[in-house]
């Protein structure tokens, strides 16, 4: 299957579909599809996602970011107009496409305020143990919007990691074939971990939020995952 990811896109997929022609067996979106995820931005973002998805075989899935705040809030419309566009949206849920277990899930750890936030504590959000222990061993495809730590998770060419170590602990447990995030638009890329998982962080933007960063293009076969194209 050719699996094509996509996140942090923010209000300019259009652009980057233009730029970057996508078409293959499935696109993923890990996130961040707006930059306040309300009424004025999400129905156009939705639309965009799900006429790029009819470019694809089994058309596209996604997940919210931090950004997208109607998710959070109107889980309800969100659902309609994901439904309405043809796309498949996932928080904290399983999906089989083509054979290829997925299951998405926006929240990461907690950072001023945004959506979606998981918080040790219960104050910010939900705890991250709860919420990753959810997801069942044996899912091909890790779809989260923000990376696990020490994969992927340097913001600005930094040396501190900030992804979530809850996720990571659980990821030994699951043991997914492939885990794709976004969220730290420095750190677009891609790694084949020495538990022979690959991590991907498919941020379109920079920092700067200019959509210069290549979609990530997946060969998944036989239980085997390979980049051929980022």
């Amino acid at each position: 299957m050719k699996i094509v990811a996509i996140s942090d896109t923010h209000c300019q997929l259009q652009k980057i579909a233009e730029k970057y022609p996508m078409t293959g067996d499935l696109l993923v979106h890990a996130g961040d599809l707006t930059y306040r995820g309300d009424l004025k931005e999400m129905p156009s973002q939705l639309y965009d996602l799900g006429q790029l998805g009819k470019k694809f075989k089994h058309g596209a899935v996604f997940i919210c970011g931090n950004h997208d705040w109607l998710g959070e809030r109107e889980p309800g419309i969100l659902q309609a107009l994901a439904e309405e566009n043809g796309i498949v949206w996932l928080q904290d849920q399983e999906i089989t496409i083509g054979g290829v277990r997925i299951w998405g899930s926006a929240y990461t750890p907690a950072f001023c305020q945004w959506a979606f936030q998981t918080d040790p504590y219960g104050e910010e959000g939900p705890d991250p143990e709860e919420v990753w222990s959810k997801v069942p061993e044996g899912v091909d495809l890790l779809l989260t919007h923000g990376p696990s730590f020490g994969h992927l998770d340097t913001p600005g060419g930094q040396s501190n990691h900030v992804g979530c170590p809850y996720l990571m602990r659980h990821i030994q447990r699951i043991k997914p074939k492939i885990q794709v995030s976004g969220h730290i638009h420095g750190s677009h890329g891609h790694v084949l971990g020495a538990d022979g998982i690959l991590y991907v962080n498919a941020s379109i933007c920079n920092e700067n939020y200019d959509p210069n960063n290549k979609p990530v293009v997946i060969d998944y076969a036989d239980g085997i995952a390979t980049v051929v194209d980022s």
